[in-house]
């Protein structure tokens, strides 16, 4: 687990909706998920998500944000 990684997440929207999407930065800030990969939230602590070393991020808490119907892919960022 790579500790102090910043990773932007992209939420596809609905399948065919065409829809703009939408992104979240996140950050490894300590602890692991549920299923034992780094716990990373948004800058607020609205947004918990558990991010796989090949980059697939299980939401855990997405607040305000619709409940994604696509799976959601965390991109790493320098």
């Amino acid at each position: 687990m790579d500790t102090g990684r910043r990773w932007v997440l992209t939420y596809p929207g609905a399948p065919g909706a065409h829809e703009r999407q939408q992104t979240a930065v996140v950050e490894y800030r300590g602890g692991v998920g549920p299923q034992g990969h780094a716990l990373c939230t948004d800058e607020s602590g609205r947004i918990q998500v558990e991010i796989t070393e090949d980059g697939f991020a299980h939401l855990i808490a997405w607040a305000d944000l619709p409940d994604p119907q696509t799976p959601i892919h965390a991109e790493p960022l320098a």
